[in-house]
């Protein structure tokens, strides 16, 4: 997010909000949307208690553009197709609990085959094995990335 100067991003999936905070504090400004409300989000985050496609469908009627998708559930095809009309030209879009049969592996597969620029991105995967940060603490690695070609070359 930070690399690549991410400053508007819909997350799909806010859960309790994890990934909201975390990426509002690297400077970007999120809305999240859940169909439930856990409650726990800080001020400053905007949270939409829909599904996905009605939220962007308040931000099309808003008036606004996103530069980033943090999917952290399968976007349906409505909200695909919104996607395609309010992304910016440089958009990146990340699927979190990627892996074999997980969530992460249905948007990328749906992100391959509906995002109108896919062909000018390249999906930036996941290592297979979990990194050791310190002696027995493994974090894995399990968010992929589509990421338009032109920002990879910058670099």
């Amino acid at each position: 997010m930070k690399a690549f100067q991410r400053r508007s991003i819909f997350e799909v999936g806010t859960y309790v909000g994890t990934s909201a905070v975390a990426m509002t504090m690297a400077g970007g400004h999120v809305v999240t949307c859940d169909p439930e409300d856990y409650g726990c989000l800080p001020p400053g985050i905007r949270f939409m208690h829909m599904p996905d496609d009605e939220a962007l469908s308040v931000l099309r009627r808003e008036g606004a553009s996103i530069d980033m998708v943090f999917a952290d559930w399968v976007p349906s095809a409505d909200a695909v197709s919104l996607i395609n009309e309010l992304s910016t030209s440089d958009f990146i879009f990340a699927a979190h609990d990627y892996g074999p049969g997980n969530k992460g592996e249905v948007c990328f597969h749906l992100m391959s085959e509906k995002y109108r620029r896919a062909s000018e991105c390249t999906w930036i995967l996941p290592e297979a094995a979990p990194i050791e940060v310190v002696p027995g603490l493994f974090i894995e690695q399990t968010t992929a990335a589509l990421i338009p070609n032109r920002l990879l070359a910058i670099l």
